[in-house]
């Protein structure tokens, strides 16, 4: 458990990268108070997850169907699960590994798809190695979504070595 001075010193320094997200009639005290009460939850300032996902759904919308993954052992994959797998792709690179997606989120690559065909793509990515499912969110409630670990290797990262 962090000494209260290093907790303090991580509140003040959340509380200045999320200061333009959060409730202007809040006190200094209220989000102290509310950061201690979550601090075992809190990873980024408040909004980054929402810009992480649009910067992601964004890098994914513009890429060429050549420059989606490749599904392991599924040369004819559907081109859902490709833009699917690439969404993880582009949020593991922004978030430096494990990421949170809801199936709702990823239905923004998919347009005309399903919520429970996205669930079952997430099945598909995960039983042929592309992703894996660290924890299950909870349908329905705010703030409850999965965390995955895309495992494919980082194409575009190895060519820049």
């Amino acid at each position: 458990m962090l000494e209260h001075r290093y907790v303090k010193f991580v509140f003040d320094e959340w509380l200045r990268l999320s200061q333009q997200y959060l409730d202007q009639d809040k006190t200094y005290d209220d989000h102290y108070t509310r950061f201690e009460a979550e601090l075992d939850k809190v990873r980024v300032p408040a909004g980054s997850k929402s810009d992480i996902l649009n910067e992601a759904v964004d890098a994914v919308l513009k890429l060429s169907p050549n420059e989606l993954p490749e599904i392991p052992d599924v040369p004819d994959a559907p081109i859902s699960w490709r833009l699917v797998a690439a969404l993880h792709r582009e949020l593991a690179r922004l978030s430096s590994g494990e990421h949170y997606l809801s199936y709702r989120s990823a239905l923004r690559v998919c347009p005309g798809v399903s919520l429970s065909t996205v669930h079952a793509i997430a099945g598909a990515l995960s039983r042929h190695g592309v992703i894996e499912i660290v924890s299950r969110g909870r349908a329905g409630e705010k703030g409850k979504a999965s965390v995955f670990r895309y495992l494919l290797p980082d194409e575009e990262q190895e060519i820049e070595i």
